[in-house]
């Protein structure tokens, strides 16, 4: 059957059914031993047993495949076994199973090929988060990709210093300064850095486990904000301070 055929990577046989079986979903029971998981489409399989042929052809017909069931699967990269939740997108997949050679190939696809753009994230905006979640570099593919940031970035839920902290991964901290840099700044600050909240975060962070540089960055990019809303005199971003000194915000004056 189809399935049988996509764990061996079976390009050619692909090929001549792709029409008829793109996006379907396995129905056998989940065996990790055998290498079936129920809920995957033919894309999961190829993503799992490495078949990167098969990844580049299946790309532009099963982008858009997410997961039908919860799933737990053993990493090779991350040396354990990983949670696949339902309903993930193949970038999902293979951030939290650390693919990082399907990743990039993924990350290729969807760099040229912006009319998936759309139906890709209409379907599911928690690829940055959790690509917050992964505590290695290469996550950084995601988080710092112009894609994501457009798509997801400003329409998070959670505060992405939150996540941060939540997750202890500094590298949320490098993108948002790296975001300082680009024509997004005003946008990234005040998206960001409503300096109320960011007030309890760098609380919530001095009383967690994170580093002291984890600590010290974070600080330094909320008061970078806070400088930059002050200077510009920006109605609407320095709405929020009436009544909040530089002292209670950071303990001394902003220069």
């Amino acid at each position: 059957g189809w399935f049988v055929r996509m764990q061996g990577g079976d390009l050619k046989y692909a090929i001549k059914h792709i029409e008829s079986e793109m996006q379907t979903y396995d129905k056998r029971q989940s065996s990790a031993d055998l290498n079936i998981f129920t809920g995957f489409s033919a894309i999961h399989y190829a993503i799992i047993n490495s078949h990167y042929d098969l990844l580049h052809f299946l790309l532009p017909y099963e982008i858009n495949s997410l997961t039908q069931q919860d799933c737990e699967l053993f990493s090779k990269s991350l040396n354990q076994k990983v949670i696949i939740d339902q309903f993930s997108t193949v970038v999902q997949f293979v951030l939290l199973s650390k693919n990082l050679v399907c990743l990039q190939i993924i990350l290729d696809f969807l760099q040229n090929s912006p009319q998936c753009h759309e139906e890709f994230f209409r379907l599911n905006k928690n690829n940055f988060q959790t690509a917050c979640s992964c505590l290695y570099p290469e996550a950084m593919l995601v988080l710092n990709n112009p894609i994501f940031i457009h798509y997801e970035l400003f329409n998070l839920a959670t505060n992405p210093l939150d996540l941060a902290i939540s997750y202890n991964n500094p590298l949320v901290v490098n993108v948002l300064e790296n975001q300082l840099q680009t024509a997004n700044l005003y946008k990234t600050a005040k998206f960001f850095l409503d300096v109320r909240e960011n007030v309890n975060l760098l609380q919530k962070a001095v009383c967690s486990e994170v580093s002291e540089a984890f600590k010290v960055k974070m600080y330094q990019l909320v008061k970078f904000c806070y400088k930059l809303y002050r200077n510009e005199k920006m109605l609407e971003a320095t709405a929020f301070l009436v009544g909040l000194s530089e002292e209670e915000i950071f303990g001394e004056k902003v220069q």
